[in-house]
C-alpha cells in the first residue's frame, strides 16, 4: 500500500510528490506548509493528509478533493508574546489569485488558511505558534516559528560592474540580530526597454528578467563571476531584429528564510546521498506529521545601474551584442 504527500515550499522550495511504501496500520498524517512574512499583506497556511485506499491507486485518490483535506479543520495562530490567538479564514486560493499548478493532485479547490494584514499584523521578533485542530478527539497538531526581520542591502551601491574577468559582491547585513534570518536567495530583476526601429509608432515595452544569482545562502555576502551576468542574457534573451533594447535598472532582490528553512534544506541535502539502511531521512518542526513552519522576509534595492565598463560590455560583448542593447 501506497500513500502520497505533497509538501509546498516557497521562497526557496517547490510542489514536490513523494511516494513511500508503508508497512505499518494507516493513521492520519497531516501535511503543513506555512511561511510567516511581516512584509506580506496576508498569511496563507495550507493543510492537507496523507492517505490510503488499498482498493483504489494512489494517483486516482490524489485528484479527488476529499482525499487530500480535512473537514471542518480549525487552523489558528497563538502569539507567544502577548498570549493573543488569532484565527485564520478557509479560502479558496484561486479567488486569491492562487491557482495552484496541474499535477497529480486535486487543483480545485485549493483550500488554504488566510490571515489578512488588515485584520492582524504580523511582526518581526515575535513568536508564534500554528495551532491545527482536526476535531473527532485528535491531538492538536502544533509548530513554533520565531518571525525574522528583513536585511540591508550594502552592495552593490548606486552602479555595478560586471567585469568578465573579476568577481562582483552583493552583501547584505541583518536589521536586527536578535531574530536574523538564517538562510538567503538572492536574484536580480533586470529592467530593459524594447523599441521598435521599423515603426517609431509601435509603444515601447517594458520588460523584466529574473537572474536567480545564488540559492540557499548560509552567509551575508555572494561574490560571483561578472563574467555570468552577460551569459545569462545571452542564453535566455532571444535576438530580434528591428528591435533595440535599452538597459533601464537592475534590482537586488535579497530574500530571506528563518532557521527552520535552513534545517529543511540541509536535510534535504543530504538525501543526496543514499544511507546505509536505505531510509531517507526528512525534516519537519510539526509536533505531528510532515512539513515546515517557519518565516521569511525579502529586501529589495531598486535602479542598480550598471558601469560604464559593464554597459560597454553588455552593448558590444561577445555574448550580449546580438541581443542590440543600446547605450
Amino acid at each position: 500500500m501506497k500513500f502520497f504527500w505533497c509538501l509546498l515550499v516557497g521562497l526557496f522550495l517547490s510542489a514536490c510528490g513523494n511516494e513511500i511504501d508503508l508497512n505499518a496500520d494507516w493513521k492520519d498524517i497531516p501535511i503543513v506548509y506555512g511561511l510567516l512574512s511581516a512584509s506580506d499583506t496576508a498569511q496563507y497556511i495550507r493543510v492537507e493528509k496523507a492517505f490510503l485506499d488499498p482498493q483504489k491507486a494512489a494517483g486516482e485518490i490524489a485528484l479527488i478533493p476529499d482525499s487530500i483535506y480535512y473537514k471542518n479543520l480549525k487552523v489558528s495562530l497563538l502569539n507567544m508574546n502577548t498570549n493573543e490567538t488569532i484565527m485564520l479564514q478557509e479560502v479558496d486560493g484561486k479567488n486569491e489569485g492562487l491557482v495552484r499548478e496541474d499535477g497529480a493532485f486535486a487543483t480545485e479547490p485549493n483550500t488554504l488558511y488566510k490571515l489578512s494584514s488588515k485584520e492582524y499584523k504580523i511582526k518581526p521578533g515575535q513568536k508564534y505558534e500554528l495551532q491545527i485542530d482536526r476535531g473527532e478527539s485528535k491531538d492538536l497538531v502544533f509548530a513554533e516559528t520565531t518571525v525574522i526581520d528583513t536585511v540591508i542591502i550594502s552592495l552593490p551601491g548606486v552602479r555595478i560592474n560586471f567585469d568578465y574577468t573579476s568577481t562582483f559582491r552583493v552583501q547584505w547585513f541583518p536589521k536586527i540580530t536578535s531574530n536574523a534570518p538564517s538562510i538567503y536567495d538572492v536574484s536580480m530583476a533586470i529592467r530593459y526597454d524594447e523599441v521598435n526601429v521599423l515603426d517609431p509608432q509601435f509603444p515601447i515595452e517594458h520588460k523584466t528578467i529574473i537572474w536567480p544569482v545564488g540559492k540557499n545562502i548560509d552567509d551575508t555576502e555572494l561574490l560571483k563571476l561578472g563574467k555570468e551576468f552577460y551569459l545569462f542574457l545571452g542564453n535566455n534573451l532571444e535576438p530580434k531584429n528591428g528591435i533595440n533594447r535599452i538597459f533601464v535598472g537592475i534590482d537586488v532582490l535579497v530574500d530571506a528564510g528563518g532557521e527552520e528553512i535552513l534545517n529543511y534544506v540541509r536535510v534535504g541535502q543530504a538525501n543526496l546521498g543514499i544511507t546505509a539502511s536505505q531510509e531517507i531521512p526528512f525534516y519537519t518542526n510539526l509536533s505531528e506529521g510532515r512539513g515546515i513552519f517557519s518565516s521569511r522576509n525579502q529586501k529589495v534595492k531598486k535602479g542598480v545601474l550598471l558601469s560604464s565598463i559593464a554597459m560597454d560590455s553588455l552593448v558590444n560583448g561577445q555574448f550580449t551584442k546580438q541581443l542590440n542593447f543600446r547605450p
